[in-house]
């Protein structure tokens, strides 16, 4: 087993990702995480802007990554099946 329990990866649309998407999401995501109660114990914002296309947000037991299509196929090759 590896760190997290389990990881979501979430693929920005394509095109989107040097517009500002992926920081996008990622924030909307912290703030949902963050309004649970209790709050999930989340990691330092990354404080430098995205620009290989991948951002992954640390909620203690599992991990969301925020890619783009080409980070996702480069990083995450056996999840290509599940992407509709």
């Amino acid at each position: 087993m590896g760190v997290w329990r389990w990881i979501v990866v979430a693929q920005v649309k394509e095109g989107s990702e040097n517009r500002g998407a992926i920081e996008s999401v990622a924030r909307v995501v912290r703030k949902s995480l963050l309004s649970v109660d209790p709050p999930l114990p989340l990691a330092q914002k990354r404080r430098r802007p995205v620009n290989d296309g991948w951002l992954m947000i640390d909620a203690g037991e599992f991990a969301v990554h925020v890619v783009s299509r080409a980070a996702r196929e480069q990083f995450f090759p056996e999840r290509r099946l599940f992407v509709a």
